[in-house]
């Protein structure tokens, strides 16, 4: 990447430079007035002297002495791909169709097996989903060797007719989630949707369609993994505290924390047309419930 910033500030500093140090008028002590004012005008500032040929400068932003020099995300901070280095035996999983999008992987390294679990969303070309259509969903993937092979373990969830208390529709759309091992037992925070969810009712709930963040846990790191019957946040809740007609308006991406007195839920919640991101905070003395109300701790506001 290249940085052509300083070759403005040469060009200001020579043209200033030029305009001190040439003289003038003003230098020499002459002024002209103007005949329909009888007040003295300024006299008109000579061309400055030719600027220096261009220079080209290449900079490796990846270096740590210029992190400052380049945008950063006001919310997810600065990347970090240049640390990584591409292990053998990728990519871990290809898309087919109908699902060609495997994405948003979460990676779980057991403490108890010392094996490597990843668990990956599987969604419709393009994040498509709606009624009748393959609901968005999760599965996991098992390496024994640090990455170099994994096996295909299938789906965490296995109960088709799922639906949370009050809800008649069912919720099979869970693509994302976060697993945490804790108290001999394997919890996840996991996005969800019901089935009858459009991309328009997913930011303004109604007609029985709701989303948001819901908890599950299993006593392997396969599953299956069973849920909560009350989510964690429905977005219809989160409007509640963030009415629609302000910034905030759809509940997803959530991290699940083990603290040493209750349990985090960090979820990040998107705006619509104000294309800004914020994260709200809830917490528990048990993981299955209940939490506390979102509180937003993050934002574009500070």
């Amino acid at each position: 990447m290249r940085n052509h910033g300083w070759q403005w500030a040469l060009a200001a500093l020579a043209m200033a430079g030029a305009v001190a140090g040439q003289p003038n008028d003003v230098d020499r002590g002459s002024a002209v007035t103007d005949l329909a004012t009888g007040r003295p005008e300024l006299p008109m500032i000579p061309p400055p002297w030719p600027l220096p040929p261009a220079q080209m400068l290449t900079l490796d932003y990846a270096e740590a002495a210029l992190a400052d020099a380049w945008l950063r995300h006001p919310l997810l901070g600065d990347p970090s791909f240049d640390a990584f280095e591409r292990l053998p035996g990728n990519p871990l999983v290809r898309g087919e169709a109908p699902f060609r999008w495997p994405v948003n992987a979460f990676l779980l390294i057991d403490p108890v097996s010392g094996h490597w679990f990843a668990y990956v969303g599987f969604y419709l070309e393009g994040y498509d989903f709606g009624p009748d259509k393959a609901p968005a969903h999760c599965r996991v993937f098992r390496s024994t060797d640090n990455g170099r092979s994994w096996s295909a373990l299938g789906p965490v969830f296995d109960d088709p007719n799922f639906r949370f208390e009050g809800d008649t529709a069912t919720a099979n759309l869970a693509p994302d989630v976060s697993v945490v091992y804790a108290d001999g037992r394997y919890h996840m925070a996991y996005d969800w949707a019901t089935d009858n969810t459009t991309w328009a009712t997913a930011v303004s709930p109604r007609d029985g369609a709701d989303n948001g963040v819901a908890y599950a846990w299993a006593d392997k790191p396969e599953g299956p993994f069973h849920r909560a019957p009350r989510p964690v946040l429905r977005t219809s809740e989160l409007q509640h505290a963030f009415p629609a007609s302000g910034k905030y308006r759809r509940a997803y991406a959530t991290s699940l924390v083990r603290r040493q007195r209750d349990w985090l839920v960090l979820t990040d919640v998107d705006s619509g047309p104000f294309f800004a991101w914020g994260q709200v905070a809830m917490t528990a003395a048990d993981p299955s419930g209940p939490w506390s109300a979102p509180a937003l701790v993050t934002g574009l506001e500070g």
